[in-house]
This record gives structure tokens, sequence and C-alpha cells, in this order.
């Protein structure tokens, strides 16, 4: 049983999603480096039917916001991270790397108070690192741009992953005009990207009925809140300009992280009741799990527990 993802919501999830390299610090803010990425990101969102809200990729991780059904999340993020992966061994001209070395971390969002901070962390996180003073200054992929512009969506040329070999592993190429020119040139289709910034509102009844401005301007407000705090600690950034002429680190390793709590809501009380509700699923789960096992026929499974697949072997054929 895989105890750590829930799906008993159907469509009605909200999923934080991140995850990071296990060595150096390839995403960084180049022109073509971008060009390719958000090339990966609209061809996954063009094969399977999520909702991004927010999105945005730091040196060596990245964070996203969606709504949409586990099973088509769980595809979407697998085929960002594998074309990815192939954009920075192109890059590196390193193959026998492990580029992901864990599964991404998958947290259900529970309530649109939950939502909205969660939307404000991804923003925060460039003037937190001490990147730049603020989002509006990040020159790093994310939705940003998109959400203050108030434009929901972006055309964006679909580059297929093995073209990145033309940038090799000379920084002059991340931000050359005349490979940008080439990479666009190799398009094979214009796609869409897109972006729900408040699609999830829908989802809870705290929110339902709230205005997409009225979120819009919480939001803001939590997010320049937030960067005034880290100002008045923060007296060093390293500017949008090093950060888009920066090189690939190679061997830079991230520090030991610890365990990600799977279930996130600011609320105690009712987080509680989730964590006793989600135990009980696992409890259930895995007893009718070890009657399969033991040959037993006609389990049911509690809802958002799945059957294994036709090569499970029940114990008593195994002896």
């Amino acid at each position: 049983m895989r105890n750590r993802r829930d799906r008993r919501g159907g469509n009605k999830k909200v999923f934080f999603i991140t995850n990071r390299v296990g060595r150096g610090i390839p995403f960084i803010p180049a022109r073509n480096i971008k060009l390719l990425m958000e090339s990966a990101l609209a061809k996954g969102q063009d094969l399977y039917p999520v909702q991004k809200s927010g999105f945005l990729w730091m040196g060596n991780h990245y964070h996203l916001l969606i709504s949409g059904t586990g099973k088509h999340v769980s595809k979407y993020v697998g085929y960002i991270q594998s074309q990815i992966a192939k954009i920075i061994k192109r890059l590196t001209n390193i193959y026998d790397i492990k580029v992901w070395p864990t599964r991404f971390k998958e947290q259900v969002l529970h309530t649109g108070w939950d939502v909205l901070r969660k939307l404000a962390y991804i923003y925060l996180n460039p003037a937190r690192a001490g990147l730049v003073k603020s989002i509006s200054e990040y020159p790093g992929l994310s939705s940003y741009d998109m959400l203050v512009s108030g434009s929901k969506s972006k055309f964006v040329k679909y580059i297929p992953v093995r073209h990145a070999k033309l940038l090799g592993s000379n920084p002059k190429n991340y931000n050359s005009v005349s490979k940008y020119k080439k990479l666009r040139s190799l398009s094979e289709e214009t796609l869409e990207l897109k972006l729900y910034p408040f699609i999830w509102k829908k989802f809870f009844p705290s929110t339902e009925n709230v205005t997409d401005e009225e979120l819009y301007k919480e939001l803001m407000d939590i997010i320049e809140g937030e960067e005034a705090k880290v100002l008045k600690t923060q007296k060093t950034f390293i500017g949008a300009k090093r950060l888009i002429n920066a090189g690939f680190s190679k061997n830079y390793k991230p520090k030991k992280k610890d365990k990600t709590p799977y279930i996130i809501c600011y609320d105690k009380e009712y987080r509680m009741k989730l964590i006793a509700s989600y135990k009980l699923f696992v409890k259930n789960a895995r007893e009718a799990w070890v009657r399969l096992k033991n040959g037993m026929k006609n389990i049911k499974l509690p809802t958002g527990a799945f059957y294994p697949s036709s090569g499970f072997v029940p114990i008593y054929q195994l002896a």
C-alpha cells in the first residue's frame, strides 16, 4: 500500500509538490535554460489534465501548486521531471547520474487558507534565500509574472529535449540570443502554458464564494508583509544580474532535509481530525492487504487504496 499517497478525495484535491536534485545547482535563470524548461512544463500540461496555480524553480529544487486527481498529478510531475533530467544531462554532458534521487514530495492542502499560504510561500522563496529583495525581481522560472499581469496563459514553443545539446556546457550559450533564436527555430509546435491562480477556491466552503480579486489582494498582502520582514534581517542579496549570468554548479550538495508532513492544515483541531482519519485508512488498508497476501478472496479495499498489479502472487502460491 502507498501509505503516503492519499487518493480518497476524487478530483477535489489541491497538491503542493516539491523535489530537489541530488547534486549541483542546474536551474540557473538564464534565458535559454528557462526556454527549455518552460517547453517541458507546457508539454506536460498538454498531455495531462492538471491545473497549475503556481510554480517556481530555485537553483536546485522546485515548487508546484496543482489541482487535479492524484493519478494525473503523478503522471504530470513524473513527465516534467524526466524531461528536465534529460535536459540537465545534455547540458552537463554527464549521463551516469540520477538527477532526482527521491520521488517528489506530495502534500494535500485541506483549506483555502492553507492554499493561499502555500502560494505565498512559493513566491517568498527567492527573498528568504537571499537571492533578491522581492519576487518581482526574481529572474528564475516562475508563474509570478503571469499572476500579476492577469494573464492566464502564454504561448510557448515546444522544443524537444534532444536540442539541449545545442547549448553544450559553455555558460556563454545559456543567454546567447543567437542560440535562443536557433532553439526556437527547432520548435515542433506551439503550446499554451496555462495558469489557474485561484481555481482551487471552489474546493473549499470558506473560499468558494470569494472573488479572485479578493484572493489576489490577500495573497499580495501576505507576500509584501513577509518580504518586508526579510528586508529587516537580510542586508545583502545576490541580485538578478549575478543570478542570470551564473554557470552550473555541478558539485553542490544540498543539506539533509527533515521529513515533510503529509497533511498540511493550519487549523490545529481540523488537522488532528484529518490525521486520525488518515491513520484509520492506513490501518484498514494494511489489514486488507494482509488478507489479500494470504490468499483470501472478495476482499474490499477502503476507498483510496488500490488492488495490486496483475503480477501479484499470494503467499500460499509461493510455497
